[in-house]
């Protein structure tokens, strides 16, 4: 039969591992509050980090119309430049011609 001095014994360690077990708990609640605000902030990056992406990939997709716009309007550019050049190279062959050729006065039609 046990004795009284090992039931109060037993009564003194059973206290203190309710002690125990009652501030494991208590810790334990935190951590669970701690975790579940960890977890709505990473559902919330989470949301932030898909709309990231999609926002991403439009500009993207805008970036690469941009590139395709600026080198058709170089082309177009590069192209307006030879005509341009082409015609500046034309005009000058005309002033040339109109200066070597050999009509006098009286044969140009302004004089009529």
């Amino acid at each position: 039969m046990p004795s009284l001095y090992c039931k109060s014994l037993w009564i003194k360690a059973s206290d203190k591992w309710c002690k125990f077990l009652l501030y494991y708990n208590r810790g334990m609640g935190k951590e669970v509050e701690r975790l579940k605000e960890v977890e709505e902030r990473v559902k919330g990056l989470e949301r932030d980090n898909r709309e990231l992406a999609k926002q991403g990939a439009i500009n993207q997709r805008a970036l690469v119309t941009l590139r395709e716009e600026l080198v058709s309007d170089k082309l177009k550019t590069q192209q307006r430049e030879n005509e341009l050049e082409w015609l500046a190279h034309e005009l000058e062959m005309r002033v040339l011609n109109q200066d070597t050729s050999p009509q006098s006065d009286e044969e140009t039609p302004d004089n009529r």
